[in-house]
């Protein structure tokens, strides 16, 4: 009886639940991701570069930030990953939510104001 249960909540998740958390999920990602790049092209300066790379075929996003500036040698300069994984409601196994997209627009804020930020 347990199990007939759960397995019926789990469709009941699965049917109804899962596919609106989805859209939503979506419609905040597209909305945010169009904040991170309005925000990253904003902070871009000489001694700080922002790249936001977005893989549309995949629904994949990877920000990475060079707080002394982007070289062509990269032993000198210092790359921090910031943001990196599929876009939120996209993929069942999708573990990024859009408050990982707000909060890496807060850390490129920061970083970019010059508080120090433990990586």
């Amino acid at each position: 009886m347990l199990m007939k249960l759960r397995a019926g909540r789990r469709r009941l998740f699965d049917l109804l639940i899962r596919p609106a958390r989805d859209y939503f999920y979506r419609r905040a990602a597209d909305r945010l991701l169009g904040e991170m790049t309005q925000t990253a092209v904003r902070l871009n300066r000489e001694d700080f570069h922002v790249f936001v790379e977005i893989s549309g075929h995949v629904d994949n996003v990877t920000v990475r930030v060079f707080p002394g500036g982007w070289e062509n040698d990269t032993a000198a300069q210092r790359e921090i990953k910031i943001l990196s994984g599929k876009l939120p409601g996209r993929g069942y196994y999708n573990k990024m939510k859009p408050r990982d997209l707000r909060n890496a627009i807060r850390l490129l804020i920061a970083m970019s104001d010059g508080i120090v930020v433990q990586e």
